[in-house]
């Protein structure tokens, strides 16, 4: 599987707590984009694709979200309920993310601006794909 969790590094400072990510520690690549995932109906499914070349780092930093990662082989399903733990997800790994608290908000640090070519939205085009990398 091309997902694996990463421990935030933590800190204790005056009135809160800091979590930590860096590039060249825990983060894999370098980010050229950030948004952010908020506002989610507790029925929604998003995600629903894969992307060829992109990386992401998703950090659960309110409430909680399921996501469902799938290599083409192997699926794994994972809680994101945890502000201290970020998950990074390597391109061709098919995503879904569902079972949302409302107050579910979600940071994602990309590896690269948005390129709509860069995403496959047909599980069995991602399946095809997959198969012939």
């Amino acid at each position: 599987m091309n997902s694996r969790p990463i421990p935030l590094r933590r800190f204790s400072g005056k009135g809160g707590l800091i979590g930590v990510l860096e590039k060249g520690r825990e983060l894999p690549f370098e980010v050229n984009r950030v948004f952010y995932i908020h506002e989610i109906d507790e029925l929604a499914v998003r995600g629903l694709h894969a992307n060829r070349s992109l990386e992401e780092v998703i950090i659960a930093l309110r409430g909680s979200c399921r996501m469902t990662l799938h290599d083409g082989r192997n699926e794994e399903t994972v809680m994101l309920d945890d502000p201290e733990l970020a998950l990074y997800i390597g391109p061709l790994t098919w995503k879904v993310f569902d079972r949302f608290t409302p107050d579910c908000l979600l940071l994602v640090m990309a590896s690269l601006p948005y390129e709509e070519s860069d995403h496959l939205t047909d599980f069995q085009a991602f399946l095809k794909e997959v198969g012939e990398s």
